[in-house]
């Protein structure tokens, strides 16, 4: 497997370091809201993920592995531990460059948009959001292919952001479930309220029994994810 990803490594590192780097001149600028830098870290391991799915789509070399002595699942399990390579490796860019720039530059607008991200908080919430925003998409990948993968997705995700905003109203209003979620203060800054919601989550379980929970949250999306995209892409004809 980690000759799979040494290949995409040597095919893809040029564009991976041109993705970083354009993420690091984004954040410079003191943009003030910290939804930005969630949004573009985000899509900046998605587009590191997508540049090597896209290599291989153009040159076609699934046919050629499938011809080579090695297991379908090995395959697919080779292509997830790239892409939890570039989760770790995005995160270090994401979190080392904004640690870099709050040490550098100490404009207010630098730590109002940084500073919430450099916490347990923004940790795992850049783990969860980016483990299954990526493992959502790769069984999508794997039994559609790239172009009618990447449509199923965004009108997925589409679909999934209306339906939460959706049950929120429901909830909040005719049912008196819960409080409103999306209030204005809210939606003024959604990061840190989106921040805050797993800091009362992780206030109220513990340190321990959160550390625990989103190991377990993670554990359970990465080997759903993967089964499904093994299933998939045994089926698959090349």
């Amino acid at each position: 497997m980690l000759k799979l990803c040494r290949k995409d490594y040597l095919a893809s590192r040029w564009l991976w370091l041109s993705v970083a780097v354009l993420f690091i001149l984004y954040i410079i600028q003191p943009m003030g809201q910290t939804i930005i830098i969630m949004v573009l870290g985000t899509l900046a391991v998605y587009a590191a993920m997508g540049v090597t799915l896209i290599y291989e789509d153009q040159n076609r070399t699934e046919a050629l592995y499938a011809s080579l002595p090695l297991k379908r699942r090995t395959i697919v399990r080779g292509r997830y531990l790239l892409v939890g390579l570039i989760l770790l490796g995005g995160g270090a860019v994401i979190f080392g460059s904004a640690a870099l720039i709050l040490a550098l530059l100490k404009a207010p607008a630098y730590g109002k948009a940084l500073s919430p991200l450099l916490s347990a908080e923004g940790i795992a919430g850049y783990f969860l959001a980016t483990v299954f925003l990526l493992g959502s998409f790769l069984p999508l990948y794997y039994r559609f292919g790239l172009g009618r993968g990447n449509l199923l997705y965004f009108s997925g995700l589409l679909a999934f952001l209306l339906a939460v905003a959706g049950l929120e109203r429901l909830a909040s209003g005719p049912l008196h479930l819960i409080s409103p979620l999306f209030t204005a203060d809210f939606l003024g800054d959604p990061a840190r309220g989106l921040l805050g919601l797993i800091g009362t989550a992780r206030e109220a379980l513990g340190p321990f029994l959160s550390f625990f929970f989103v190991l377990s949250l993670l554990g359970l999306l990465v080997s759903a994810s993967l089964r499904l995209s093994t299933r998939f892409y045994d089926r698959k004809e090349l």
